[in-house]
């Protein structure tokens, strides 16, 4: 008997990576005069883990069931070890999944601190309104950076209350005040150009908008148009994606098929999840350039998220055909897609580019080693184990799939030795619930039964818990 729930693939720096990536200014007509830099990692970390939905509504009702069983005790117990986990995750960058964890915490405790945490983490995610609505709640007290988050936030889902937080809330008095020049050119355009030349502080963001208009000037061309597209590339560059969207409103009505523009709008839509706004526009720039991998990439994303995943397959081999790297960021999702489709051959041959990539992750071979022993694709299995090996020496996990690997191929002496050095530091979840069998087939059931309690306790809701609570009914 083998569990059924896929384990969860570590998919959430794909955005990230693409995004931080972008050559979006190379393609602008005054880039040659006045070079812009790209985005870098640091303004598009926001976006880890907005897309992995899929991965984590696996087997969440059964979660939030079985959590509702426990008793008070045992309520405090998986919160720790909840906490424990989300903990991890939001330190890889793997927002989503931390973010539901939190929220798994608070059913079971309710808990302001945890509450605080989640407010960032759900940004990080790009649930903005759920991180709106937690910051709210402690507005008087939050660190600089979450008043930051919460002002973000306000902006993104277009909250009334963002002129009024923003006066009363205590911030130094450069990032009120850009916060109200992105306002004014979001809301009053007419007066944007006159907001950012007095704005009085040299801040990096306004100062970018002001070099846009100096840079505009410079090119000695009276077109409107290229003042607008230099100030929506600016406010994109800045994180006012709201901002950008607005004034490209306006251009949109003198220059319908103005190509850099529809893609910074496009992606601006992507990053506040205007999904259907984002597939329009990027769509449209795909008619004037067909061979941009980064917005088949987008596309891709798009249509991963509405669950379409064979449109979402036809855009990746576009990605691919057009050279997008890192190649990684598209196998994960690729491999998922591939799962849900049930094509597992394909499935296992974008597996084999993934695993030998050399920037494939941990997660990425205890993944494709789990997969390969649901489907008893134990050849490649055993490949996967010793490629593991050799570049993560310390992991359990390689090593508790090794045992599971081993007892299948009736090796059970060297299974017990591996699950029992693991248990003996940790209470690795592979591990428990390989030591549970073995100790099942060796007839010693109440030691079994007391291993699989602990293991149901830690992975509640998990990869494992289907099979854990089958093997407890027998």
């Amino acid at each position: 008997m083998r569990p059924r729930n896929l384990i969860q693939y570590s998919i959430s720096c794909c955005t990230i990576v693409l995004l931080s990536s972008c050559n979006l200014w190379s393609s602008m007509p005054w880039s040659k005069e006045t070079p812009i830099p790209t985005l870098s990692w640091e303004i598009m970390q926001g976006t880890a883990n907005g897309l992995e939905t899929e991965w984590q509504t696996i087997g969440t009702t059964n979660a939030m069931q079985l959590d509702s069983e426990l008793r008070d005790g045992e309520k405090k117990e998986r919160a720790a070890i909840l906490i424990k986990r989300a903990e991890y995750l939001a330190n890889n960058n793997e927002y989503s999944e931390a973010a539901w964890l939190y929220e798994r915490v608070l059913r079971l405790t309710p808990s302001e601190e945890i509450e605080r945490k989640l407010a960032h983490i759900a940004f990080r995610a790009k649930k903005f309104q759920r991180s709106s609505d937690l910051y709210k709640k402690f507005a008087d007290d939050l660190y600089q950076s979450e008043r930051e988050e919460f002002l973000y936030a306000l902006r993104y889902t277009g909250d009334g209350e963002f002129q009024q937080r923003l006066a009363k809330m205590d911030i130094p008095e450069h990032l009120k005040q850009a916060f109200q020049v992105s306002w004014i050119c979001e809301n009053e355009f007419i007066s944007c150009e006159k907001a950012i030349r007095e704005y009085p502080h040299n801040y990096g963001p306004v100062v970018d908008l002001k070099n846009a208009l100096k840079n505009y000037e410079a090119l000695g061309n009276n077109d409107a148009s290229y003042k607008e597209a230099l100030l929506i590339g600016a406010f994109y560059k800045n994180k006012d994606y709201t901002t950008a969207m607005k004034i490209w409103e306006n251009l949109l009505r003198q220059k319908p098929d103005y190509r850099p523009i529809l893609k910074i709008v496009g992606f601006s839509a992507f990053m506040i999840n205007q999904y259907e706004r984002a597939q329009w526009t990027l769509t449209k720039y795909k008619k004037l350039e067909p061979k941009d991998a980064e917005a088949d990439f987008i596309l891709w994303l798009i249509q991963f998220e509405k669950q379409d995943y064979e449109t979402s397959n036809i855009y990746f081999n576009k990605a691919v055909l057009w050279g997008y790297k890192p190649k990684t960021v598209v196998e994960r999702k690729l491999a998922y897609n591939y799962y849900v489709l049930g094509l597992y051959k394909n499935m296992f041959q974008v597996l084999w580019y993934l695993v030998l990539e050399k920037d494939a992750t941990e997660a990425d071979i205890v993944n494709a080693i789990y997969l390969a022993l649901v489907h008893d694709e134990l050849r490649n299995a055993g490949e996967w184990i010793s490629l593991g090996k050799q570049r993560f020496q310390s992991s359990d996990n390689i090593a508790a799939l090794e045992a599971w690997y081993l007892r299948t191929n009736w090796k059970t002496s060297e299974a017990q030795r591996i699950v029992d050095d693991i248990l003996s530091k940790n209470d690795n979840i592979i591990a428990l619930v390989q030591w549970w069998i073995l100790a099942h087939e060796a007839g010693y059931k109440e030691k079994a039964k007391t291993l699989l309690t602990k293991a149901k306790v830690i992975d509640a809701g998990g990869t494992w818990a289907e099979t854990i609570n089958e093997y407890l009914g027998k």
